[in-house]
C-alpha cells in the first residue's frame, strides 16, 4: 500500500495507490505484480506504457513484451527513449518518461537487465536432455543400447533385417517382459549404462538445487525432490521465514523503489 512516510499510515486515496490497484481495465493488481515477476525472472526486463488522461495524470500502465522494446542510449539523457517493434509495423519510439523500466541487474549493460532464467538455460537444458532419454528410454522397449554379435559375416540387408526383427520383437514397454530368443551363433551384448550407472538420481538432484538456487527459491518449498529428502515441518517454516526475509522482502523492496 501506498503510505505516509511521516506516520506509515496508507493512503487509500492516493493516485498511485489507485493505479497500483487498477494497471488498466484487462490487468489486476495481482496480474501486475506477477507479470512484473515474471518478465525480470524471464526476460529481465518489465516494460509498461504510460496512458494519461485530459489531465496529464497517469491513467493507465499497459505491458510491453520485452524482446519487442529496446532503450535508446543518450549520451544527454542516458535513455533518449524506447523503440518498440511490432511485427508488420515500423519501429515506435516511445519518450524515456513514458515507460516505466524495471530491470534486474547486469553488471555488463546498464541500459537493460539480465534474468535469471537465461543463467539457468544451460542446467534446464541438461534436466530436459535427461526427461529426454528417460521418454526414449521407454518408448524404445526399456533396455540399455547393445549390440548383436554373430560369427557370420552379414550382408547389408541381413543386417537391416536382424536389426528390424530385433526392434519389432522386442521394442516397446509392452514386450520388455517377454524372453529374448537369439539365433544359434548370435550373442547380446550390452554396451550402455543402467539408470544406476548413470547416477539419474544425482543428476535430478544437481539441476534441481541449482535451478531453484538461481531463482532464490528454497527446493522444499517447490517439492523438488532435493528438498523433499530433507524435508520436515520445522524445516519448511523455516524456509518460508528464510525466503521471506531473505528472497522476498528485498524484491519487493526494490519494486517498490521503482
Amino acid at each position: 500500500d501506498v503510505t505516509n512516510r511521516r506516520t506509515q499510515k496508507p493512503i487509500p486515496t492516493h493516485p498511485l495507490q489507485r493505479l497500483i490497484e487498477n494497471p488498466n481495465p484487462y490487468l489486476s493488481q495481482k496480474d501486475f505484480w506477477s507479470s512484473i515477476i515474471l518478465y525480470c525472472d524471464l526476460a529481465g526486463n518489465a516494460y509498461f506504457e504510460k496512458e494519461y488522461d485530459r489531465a496529464g495524470n497517469i491513467k493507465y500502465l499497459w505491458p510491453l513484451r520485452p524482446d519487442r522494446v529496446a532503450p535508446i542510449p543518450s549520451s544527454v539523457n542516458f535513455i533518449s527513449g524506447y523503440e518498440v517493434t511490432m511485427p508488420g509495423y515500423k519501429p515506435v519510439t516511445l519518450a524515456s518518461k513514458d515507460v516505466l523500466h524495471i530491470k534486474t541487474f547486469d553488471p555488463l549493460n546498464q541500459y537493460q537487465g539480465w534474468p535469471p532464467f537465461a543463467v539457468a538455460s544451460r542446467v534446464g537444458s541438461v534436466d530436459n536432455s535427461s526427461t529426454d532419454f528417460i521418454k526414449l528410454f521407454f518408448e524404445k522397449g526399456g533396455t540399455p543400447p547393445g549390440l548383436l554379435k554373430t560369427v557370420q559375416r552379414l550382408r547389408d540387408a541381413e543386417i537391416e533385417e536382424l536389426r528390424g526383427r530385433w526392434s519389432r520383437r522386442y521394442g516397446g514397454y509392452k514386450n520388455w517382459m517377454e524372453p529374448a530368443v537369439l539365433d544359434k551363433d548370435a550373442e547380446y551384448q550390452r554396451i550402455g549404462l543402467t539408470f544406476e550407472e548413470m547416477g539419474f538420481g544425482t543428476l535430478d538432484a544437481r539441476n534441481e538445487s541449482r535451478i531453484c538456487s538461481i531463482l532464490k527459491v528454497p527446493p522444499i518449498l517447490v517439492n523438488a525432490k532435493v528438498g523433499l529428502d530433507r524435508s520436515t515441518y520445522t524445516n519448511y517454516k523455516e524456509a518460508r521465514s528464510a525466503w521471506w526475509e531473505d528472497t522476498l522482502v528485498p524484491m519487493y523492496t526494490s519494486l517498490e523503489d521503482s
